[in-house]
């Protein structure tokens, strides 16, 4: 454990155990460190403070790796209250693994797919091999369509808000990620985070790229 550890320091990540308390408890956070530059704090919108002697910017990422019921989780929760599309808490199985996906995280990069930028470094929940498959699979959809897709997902995720139990497996189901194109700046790939469907849309105001 120890030497993996080291090695996510040697990239220049902070690693600070989360104590015995709290839903992180006996885990790990990491974090990219904030410094400031000559100017001061003038480049930056807000920072915390990690401890004394550390701080991160306040829209970084902040990962925590835990152990829960035998597994270790990755957690990564940027968007208040969330879940935002790259926020994720999911059982990874071993520690090494775990950590393997806090480097992907933070120094990964995006897999092109015929220009899609998808970020499959960010997502330990979808499976890589079935990604290609969805994306091929994706079919036009028009504003009208879109705009009632979207609704039904805002639906569902007021709903998730209230529920209770378990929500991970309802939040990928009704929610969706966008994904743009290197080659068609006009058009988006809206891929549901369970991988079960993608479609495609035109962004009002850039139709043929214009």
């Amino acid at each position: 454990m120890k030497s993996t550890i080291e090695q996510l320091t040697q990239t220049g990540l902070i690693v600070k155990p989360t104590g015995e308390w709290g839903p992180y408890k006996n885990g790990f956070l990491i974090a990219q460190p904030f410094f400031p530059n000559e100017s001061g704090y003038e480049d930056c919108c807000g920072y915390l403070f990690i401890d004394q002697n550390t701080q991160i910017k306040i829209h970084d990422d902040v990962v925590y790796v835990f152990p829960k019921e035998n597994d270790w989780w990755f957690d990564r929760w940027a968007y208040v209250p969330g879940p935002g599309p790259d926020d994720v808490e999911w059982c990874i199985g071993d520690f090494e693994t775990a950590l393997g996906w806090v480097y992907q995280s933070f120094w990964g990069t995006p897999t092109i797919l015929d220009g899609w930028v998808l970020p499959t470094h960010r997502h330990p929940e979808w499976e890589v091999t079935k990604v290609p498959e969805v994306v091929w699979a994706a079919r036009f959809v028009g504003q009208d369509l879109w705009q009632q897709l979207e609704a039904e997902e805002q639906n569902a995720y007021s709903n998730l808000l209230n529920s209770k139990g378990p929500i991970w497996p309802r939040i990928l189901e009704s929610s969706f990620i966008s994904i743009e194109n290197q080659k068609r700046p006009d058009v988006r790939l809206e891929l549901r985070r369970d991988l079960a469907v993608a479609y495609i849309r035109e962004i009002a105001g850039l139709e043929n790229g214009t």
